[in-house]
């Protein structure tokens, strides 16, 4: 579409030459019509014994139907079964895992070790470690490899009945076959207010990574609430 302008007994506008074309560019398009059916289902069978030691099986799945009016949609449907042994003692917690996904989008396996050591500062202060180093391997069409290993801390208070806080430091060290090398810190804090079935999170995240030698800062504050029926 052009727009051409002619003046006639008046004076020009401002920045506007007699004759001058003014081209305009209009882009239109239609929202289609999208309906979703989703169905989830999932399980866990787990066999505890006195030492602290347990095995446990996990099974989740989603089934969908999509229906547009103008787009093929694939629908997200996926299948997830996992194999894992926990131990917990004290304020000792260690946890092996296996886990296979078969989805509609990407299908992956992930194999993850993961140990936390938590005790007590005050009645109602408490102080945690923990240290994670998981595997993961994704299929087509998006197919590349992920080792990612984390390491942190926290803190953790009640406040009152209905109010606690935490706050939280882990160091990140990711290595990705597309994407690269990931390294650095990202913290944490958090006030929760919960009350029956409510619960209230907000909260400040802040992040310092370095991606291919590139700085990657980054903040933000949430606000999440969640309602038990």
């Amino acid at each position: 579409m052009w727009l051409n302008i002619i003046t006639v007994g008046g004076a020009i506008p401002p920045n506007f030459t007699e004759g001058q074309e003014f081209f305009v560019d209009y882009n239109f398009f239609i929202e289609p019509q999208r309906e979703e059916d989703t169905l989830r289902q999932n399980f866990t069978l787990r066999e505890r014994f006195k030492n602290g030691f347990s095995l446990f099986y996990a099974h989740r799945r989603q089934d969908e139907e999509v229906r547009s009016t103008l787009t093929a949609i694939t629908p997200d449907e996926y299948t997830v079964n996992t194999v894992g042994a926990d131990y917990a003692h004290q304020g000792l917690f260690l946890l092996a895992e296996y886990s296979e996904e078969d989805s509609t989008q990407i299908p992956s396996t992930s194999k993850k070790l993961h140990g936390r050591y938590s005790w007590p500062l005050s009645q109602d202060t408490s102080a945690s470690v923990q240290v994670l180093n998981q595997w993961l391997d994704f299929g087509q069409p998006d197919a590349r490899d992920v080792v990612l290993f984390k390491t942190g801390a926290e803190l953790f208070s009640r406040l009152t009945d209905k109010y606690d806080v935490s706050a939280r430091v882990d160091y990140r060290d990711e290595d990705d076959t597309r994407f690269g090398t990931t390294r650095g810190f990202q913290m944490r804090s958090e006030l929760r207010y919960n009350f029956r079935q409510l619960s209230v999170v907000t909260g400040v995240e802040y992040n310092t990574l370095n991606r291919r030698d590139d700085e990657i800062d980054g903040s933000f504050l949430y606000i999440r609430l969640k309602r038990f029926f």
